[in-house]
């Protein structure tokens, strides 16, 4: 289309982006397309569709207003033929198409569901799996990518891990902090919901809270909603899934034990966490060293812990047993930050010219001041 028209697209000005939604306002390809715009280096904008650009209209025509034809250049949209070179036409064109863009990409989104639904009530996988099942390929049945369509089948060595965890929190009674600490000594494999590192509270309670390992699967519990203020998806749960079915050849645990697990998370004392203080007092939680100090073995910052938060802790290490932890101990953050500032003080003292230099500009000031002089006017 740039040949026919006659325009010449050096190779460093073309952009694009992977894996990335259009309706996100900030990405590496189009940040690139509007630095370019900015500094007038280009003077045609040519784009493959109106929804390359934004899902929303809105935000296409403001783009185009604004950043194109209020600076004297050209936008051209190849697969809607829109140029702006037919400033009769390009407007009532370009509310057309952008228009039917947005009206589509919802449209499409039905289309996926619909389709998600029915390989879901067949078995086959339409989603990320829970730890313990794994995907069997199908001989003959292939995906739009040309790749094997896969049922949902017990994968035996993790579904062996579910049922010792529900042993272990249901019948042997463990906190969770003791199970987690007993999957990472033994080198139990990761559930997806992990770190990537080692199991974490957080992957523990989803695993136990999953209802599916009593054989009750569900697709569609949850919806992303985008926040275009904030430019991020929020992951909403529906009032009821899109589809509900029961799979007894799915089933790891029975309905007794599952059942007596959410019972003992709902009384469990770590089911809370996160709670901002409500007397405000900074004294005993500073926030000074938030974010600066580490991990030296798994290079983490550490984070904030303890009762009312008033400890700093690795969350890498917390997650091991006591006596493999790198840091045993939990740090006080009182305590940390006078200890720091009390050591900052005692090498400051040793360093007599950085005292000097740090007294200068104080001297001065107070010279100035005895004058009556206060930054460039008189008394």
């Amino acid at each position: 289309m740039a040949i026919k028209q006659g325009i010449f697209i050096p190779r460093a000005h073309v952009f694009f982006d992977m894996a990335i939604p259009g309706c996100k306002e900030r990405r590496p390809g189009f940040d690139q397309v509007r630095a370019v715009l900015k500094r007038g280096a280009a003077q045609v904008l040519m784009v493959f569709a109106t929804n390359r650009l934004y899902r929303k209209l809105y935000k296409c025509l403001k783009l185009v207003e604004e950043e194109v034809v209020g600076c004297g250049r050209r936008a051209i949209f190849v697969k809607s033929h829109i140029d702006m070179a037919d400033a009769a036409r390009w407007r009532l064109l370009l509310q057309f198409h952008g228009l039917v863009d947005e009206i589509s990409s919802s449209m499409y989104g039905e289309h996926i569901r619909a389709a998600h639904e029915g390989l879901f009530i067949n078995g086959y996988v339409v989603c990320t799996l829970a730890y313990g099942y794994m995907g069997l390929d199908v001989p003959g049945l292939f995906t739009k990518r040309q790749r094997p369509r896969q049922l949902i089948v017990i994968d035996p060595e993790t579904a062996e891990w579910v049922r010792t965890i529900f042993r272990w929190f249901v019948e042997d009674r463990l906190p969770m902090t003791r199970i987690v600490e007993q999957l990472n000594d033994l080198g139990a494999p990761l559930s997806p919901m992990s770190n990537g590192v080692n199991w974490t509270h957080s992957a523990l309670r989803y695993l136990l809270e999953n209802a599916c390992y009593r054989g009750s699967w569900s697709y569609g519990k949850s919806q992303n909603i985008w926040q275009n203020a904030a430019d991020y998806s929020k992951r909403v749960l529906r009032e009821k899934p899109l589809k509900e079915k029961q799979f007894e050849d799915l089933r790891l645990i029975s309905d007794e034990m599952w059942y007596k697990a959410q019972e003992l998370l709902l009384s469990h004392f770590q089911r809370r966490g996160g709670r901002k203080p409500l007397d405000g007092n900074t004294t005993k939680r500073p926030r000074t060293l938030n974010g600066i100090l580490f991990c030296k073995e798994h290079d983490v910052p550490l984070k904030i812990a303890g009762d009312h938060g008033q400890l700093l802790i690795c969350t890498h290490c917390r997650c091991l047993p006591k006596e493999k932890r790198p840091i045993y101990s939990v740090l006080n953050r009182a305590l940390a930050l006078r200890l720091i500032c009390r050591r900052l003080v005692e090498e400051i003292r040793k360093d007599k010219a950085l005292l000097q230099d740090l007294i200068a500009p104080f001297m001065k000031e107070a010279q100035q001041l005895q004058q009556g002089e206060t930054r460039g006017w008189t008394a």
